[in-house]
């Protein structure tokens, strides 16, 4: 069921079911996996079918070091959230960032392999997934002397979910969203210790109450972050806004052209780096490496290739934009068609001219195929979310974000490039030159890379409270009944992009509620 928080009582009951904040693709995963599971959700959206002025109001953020326009650019208010925006690629997290000997994370591969395959197909993802090419393995053998390794992902079909699966969420009697109720405070006894709820603030500013006993923060990192810095309603601190790591951490994925490739065989270079389509699935491959710097930590990355003159690649790019920017339903009147149809270029159309203009994506002008590199942040406790003075259109303070990049970052960038420019030049591919900033100043070509648009950090998942801010279930230390689940709870950001991995957290999330809710009726019983 699909309702306007307008339309509700100023305190709606939620105590048999779960809470969640955020209709975007985590919040959703979860909500439909706990239905699967034969739990009840409740999911609040801030947002309605299409944003307006004021959904872009409240996703300000302001800054006080280096400017990071992709919090204003990747993030979007309304039904769906990021499923709006997302291209819908599907990348997994390299098993040494969960096993390796230097992971920070209190989980290992083995207890994601199950949830990153139900939330792939929760997701949308085909189950067939298509073999490599023949040649990988004898190229992957030469790839290792130059210490990278062939890594692939995969794509949707459709970046966005069917009519079908919208229908099915619209008819539901297990999932309630709940448009227009931006979540402004967490609702906690303090006698106890336990969640009862969060208060929401509808479009017209007025107050809602949803209580709950279990509540997860699903809203996307920022936004997440953001609704656990916020104050008790009543002004007072939050007894989790002592954990030292609260909106710490925060990072980002930097992307950047690093070389020109002059082909000698256009074929070969086609052969690995071309997109291969299978069984119905799109799979691209890369060139992932780890960079060490020094004992104690190490970054990564992937490498890909920017074809420019790729006439289908480009075509294939523009298709996936367009049905991007349409909505979820068609409206039956021209005003509203106009109105939607408006909105989508607004919110798309800056994100669309990014890619276009950064060379991201196939363009229609030809030239020498691109080496890009796509890296992760080390984690700086200095790079952080607080609160701001400021308030937006709907009394919630908003945000600031205290974000720097380093010399670390360069190091990576130009090691990768190096990397990948040896091995194309010994597979006889073509010559690389690797742009003369990042070899002359690395720190300085970082600063002005691209961002990502994969925002992580700030509730960073640990073992103990000193360390973190959330338990390797994903509940807030200290608080019973508060979890968050999203990329803010990523200990270190990885190669891919998080919706993936997000959504395999959410769904090994549920089912621990579901386990939990199954042992205590029990118990009860």
């Amino acid at each position: 069921m699909i309702c306007d928080a307008q339309s509700l009582p100023d305190e709606s009951d939620g105590s048999g079911e779960v809470l969640v904040i955020g209709s975007g693709p985590v919040g959703l995963v979860i909500a439909r996996r706990l239905a699967e599971l034969g739990v009840g959700a409740t999911v609040l959206e801030a947002g309605v079918d299409l944003p307006d002025g004021r959904d872009r109001d409240c996703l300000n953020v302001e800054f006080s070091d280096q400017v990071l326009e992709g919090v204003q650019l990747g993030r979007t208010r309304q039904l769906g959230g990021g499923l709006n925006l997302w291209g819908g690629q599907l990348a997994r997290f390299h098993a040494t960032t969960l096993d390796g000997p230097r992971s920070p994370w209190p989980i290992d591969a083995d207890e994601l392999a199950a949830p990153f395959k139900i939330a792939s197909r929760l997701l949308g993802a085909s189950q067939t997934m298509p073999t490599p090419p023949d040649f990988m393995p004898d190229m992957k053998a030469r790839m290792a002397r130059f210490r990278l390794e062939p890594i692939a992902t995969t794509w949707l079909s459709a970046p966005k979910w069917t009519r079908t699966v919208w229908s099915e969420l619209e008819r539901s009697r297990r999932i309630r969203i709940v448009l227009g109720a931006a979540a402004s405070a967490i609702v906690l006894d303090r006698t106890t210790g336990r969640v009862r709820g969060v208060v929401a603030r509808t479009r017209d500013q007025n107050r809602r109450v949803f209580t709950s006993r279990v509540v997860i923060i699903a809203a996307g990192t920022i936004e997440s972050v953001r609704l656990l810095l916020q104050p008790a309603e009543d002004a007072w601190a939050q007894p989790w806004h002592e954990l030292p790591w609260l909106g710490r951490g925060f990072c980002e994925h930097l992307e950047a052209a690093v070389a020109k490739v002059a082909v000698q065989s256009q074929q070969r270079l086609a052969d690995y780096f071309d997109p291969a389509v299978g069984y119905g699935v799109k799979q691209t491959w890369k060139l992932f490496g780890r960079v060490a710097l020094d004992e104690a930590e190490d970054l990564c990355g992937v490498v890909m290739l920017s074809a420019p003159g790729n006439l289908r690649n480009s075509l294939a790019e523009l298709r996936l934009l367009l049905r991007t920017m349409t909505p979820r339903t068609l409206p039956h009147s021209m005003p509203k068609m106009w109105a939607a149809v408006a909105s989508s270029v607004r919110e798309v159309g800056p994100l669309a001219w990014r890619y276009l203009r950064h060379r991201r994506i196939g363009s229609y002008f030809r030239g020498s195929p691109i080496l890009r590199a796509s890296i992760e942040q080390p984690i700086r406790w200095q790079n952080r979310l607080e609160l701001a003075t400021g308030f937006d259109c709907l009394g919630i303070r908003r945000v600031k974000l205290h974000w720097r990049t380093g010399c670390e970052e360069g190091i990576v960038l130009r090691t990768l490039a190096e990397r990948a420019a040896a091995w194309i030049e010994a597979e006889g591919m073509g010559r690389a030159e690797i742009d003369p900033g990042l070899l002359h100043d690395p720190e300085a070509f970082a600063q002005g890379a691209d961002e990502g648009l994969h925002h992580a950090g700030g509730a960073r998942m640990s073992v103990s409270a000193r360390d973190g801010v959330v338990d390797s279930n994903l509940g807030v230390h200290g608080v019973e009944g508060l979890y968050v689940c999203s990329a803010a709870v990523f200990p270190r950001a990885d190669y891919a992009n998080p919706t993936l991995p997000a959504a395999a957290l959410g769904v090994r999330l549920a089912q621990h509620l579901a386990r939990s809710m199954e042992t205590h009726r029990r118990s009860a019983a």
